[in-house]
Order: C-alpha cells, then structure tokens, then sequence
C-alpha cells in the first residue's frame, strides 16, 4: 500500500491460483474505491492492443471528476512479446512518449 500511495509501480509474483489478482481487485474496489480496468495478457497480445488501450484508458482517466483515481492492472504481463512498450508504462508512465494521466 505505500508503494501504491507513493506511486511506485508494484509487482506482485507467486504461484498459479495463489490469489494476487484477487488481492488487487479487492484492495481496488474495497478499499480504496477506485475504478479498476484490466488488461489480461497473452502471447497474441500486439502493440497496437496494448497502445489503442492504453490511449482509451488515459482518455478515461481524465475525464474523471478530481480525486477519482483509474488504475489499469496489467494482468500476465510476462506472456507477452511487448515487453519495451510495457516497461515505458509502468516505469516512465507513458505510452511511445505521451504521459499518462
């Protein structure tokens, strides 16, 4: 949690079916009542998904009244073949250059 407060990107690992998403989606939605959007990732996921994505969540994220807070769990990242795009959103917030929100 203070990671998560002080913005630092978190990582969760373990084994299969130990509960790390449901452990997300509870500390989302209970709480911390913020609004949870999931991208679940596999190996036919493209760039082009992942951008096209990113841009519509970043476009939600905005429009949110002020204090409102949208958080985009990447679920399964490491079955992906985007590994450079992924890096640029959880390291340096952005997507081929553009800050997020």
């Amino acid at each position: 949690m203070l990671r998560v407060r002080s913005k630092i990107p978190v990582i969760l690992m373990g084994e299969t079916g130990c509960g790390k998403t449901s452990l997300i989606k509870f500390l989302a939605l209970k709480l911390l009542k913020v609004r949870m959007e999931t991208i679940d990732f596999h190996a036919g996921i493209t760039s082009e998904f992942i951008i096209e994505k990113m841009e519509m969540y970043a476009k939600i994220a905005s429009e949110l009244e002020s204090g409102n807070q949208l958080w985009v769990f990447l679920d399964e990242i490491n079955t992906c073949d985007s590994m450079g795009l992924l890096s640029e959103i959880v390291t340096k917030n952005r997507v081929q250059g553009k800050d997020l929100p």
